[in-house]
């Protein structure tokens, strides 16, 4: 799957779902800040810089699973 497939929307909506999975009392580090799964949610919404960071990594994180960098191919 290629980002081009995907728009910024159906993106957006599979990191809400991914992030809807994180229990509600634990925090998620990104850069030198610690965030909620409410806080989280917020910024993906609202499609500011922290939720399009969050976006990337996503976007990253899938795409290596697909290529199955992320597994030991020995």
């Amino acid at each position: 799957m290629r980002k081009a497939e995907l728009t910024e929307e159906q993106l957006k909506q599979i990191v809400l779902a991914r992030v809807r999975t994180i229990p509600r009392d634990e925090r998620v580090s990104l850069g030198n800040d610690d965030y909620s799964s409410e806080e989280l949610i917020s910024h993906v919404e609202n499609g500011d810089e922290v939720g399009k960071e969050l976006v990337g990594m996503h976007w990253k994180y899938m795409q290596d699973i697909a290529k199955g960098a992320l597994y030991d191919n020995e």
